[in-house]
Protein backbone atom coordinates (compact mmCIF):
# COMPACT_ATOMS: atom_id res chain seq x y z
CA UNK A 1 0.00 0.00 0.00
CA UNK A 2 2.87 2.38 0.68
CA UNK A 3 4.17 1.76 -2.84
CA UNK A 4 0.70 2.44 -4.24
CA UNK A 5 0.57 5.73 -2.31
CA UNK A 6 3.99 6.69 -3.68
CA UNK A 7 2.89 5.94 -7.25
CA UNK A 8 -0.29 7.97 -6.85
CA UNK A 9 1.70 10.83 -5.29
CA UNK A 10 4.06 10.88 -8.31
CA UNK A 11 1.10 10.84 -10.72
CA UNK A 12 -1.23 13.09 -8.70
CA UNK A 13 -1.57 15.70 -11.45
CA UNK A 14 -2.45 13.06 -14.03
CA UNK A 15 -5.01 11.43 -11.74
CA UNK A 16 -6.49 14.83 -10.89
CA UNK A 17 -6.74 15.66 -14.60
CA UNK A 18 -8.65 12.41 -15.21
CA UNK A 19 -11.12 13.34 -12.45
CA UNK A 20 -11.58 16.79 -14.00
CA UNK A 21 -12.14 15.29 -17.45
CA UNK A 22 -14.26 12.27 -16.48
CA UNK A 23 -16.30 13.66 -13.58
CA UNK A 24 -16.25 17.38 -14.34
CA UNK A 25 -14.72 18.17 -10.96
CA UNK A 26 -13.13 21.56 -10.38
CA UNK A 27 -9.34 21.29 -10.41
CA UNK A 28 -8.97 22.18 -6.72
CA UNK A 29 -11.43 19.46 -5.67
CA UNK A 30 -9.75 16.87 -7.87
CA UNK A 31 -6.33 17.63 -6.37
CA UNK A 32 -7.86 17.46 -2.88
CA UNK A 33 -9.56 14.13 -3.62
CA UNK A 34 -6.28 12.65 -4.87
CA UNK A 35 -4.47 13.89 -1.76
CA UNK A 36 -7.20 12.47 0.48
CA UNK A 37 -6.92 9.10 -1.27
CA UNK A 38 -3.17 9.09 -0.68
CA UNK A 39 -3.71 9.91 3.00
CA UNK A 40 -6.23 7.08 3.44
CA UNK A 41 -3.96 4.54 1.76
CA UNK A 42 -0.99 5.55 3.92
CA UNK A 43 -3.11 5.57 7.08
CA UNK A 44 -4.33 2.02 6.56
CA UNK A 45 -0.87 0.77 5.56
CA UNK A 46 0.73 2.24 8.68
CA UNK A 47 -2.13 1.01 10.88
CA UNK A 48 -1.61 -2.55 9.71
CA UNK A 49 2.14 -2.30 10.22
CA UNK A 50 1.42 -1.29 13.82
CA UNK A 51 -1.10 -4.10 14.30
CA UNK A 52 0.93 -6.81 12.54
CA UNK A 53 2.36 -8.17 15.79
CA UNK A 54 -0.94 -7.93 17.62
CA UNK A 55 -1.86 -5.77 20.57
CA UNK A 56 -0.70 -6.30 24.11
CA UNK A 57 -3.29 -7.71 26.51
CA UNK A 58 -3.22 -8.45 30.21
CA UNK A 59 -2.49 -12.06 31.12
CA UNK A 60 -3.90 -13.64 34.23
CA UNK A 61 -2.03 -16.23 36.19
CA UNK A 62 -2.03 -19.49 34.28
CA UNK A 63 -3.25 -17.88 31.05
CA UNK A 64 -1.58 -16.68 27.89
CA UNK A 65 -3.81 -14.29 25.95
CA UNK A 66 -3.14 -12.90 22.49
CA UNK A 67 -4.96 -10.27 20.50
CA UNK A 68 -4.14 -10.43 16.80
CA UNK A 69 -5.54 -9.55 13.43
CA UNK A 70 -6.09 -12.19 10.78
CA UNK A 71 -6.60 -11.17 7.16
CA UNK A 72 -9.73 -12.71 5.68
CA UNK A 73 -9.51 -11.41 2.13
CA UNK A 74 -11.01 -8.64 0.11
CA UNK A 75 -13.88 -6.65 1.57
CA UNK A 76 -16.21 -4.03 0.19
CA UNK A 77 -17.93 -1.13 1.89
CA UNK A 78 -20.78 0.60 0.13
CA UNK A 79 -21.55 3.94 1.80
Amino acid sequence: LLRVAAIIRRRKEEISAIMVYEAGKPWDEAVGDAAEGIDFIEYYARSMMELADGKPVLNREGEHNRYFYKPIGTGVTIP
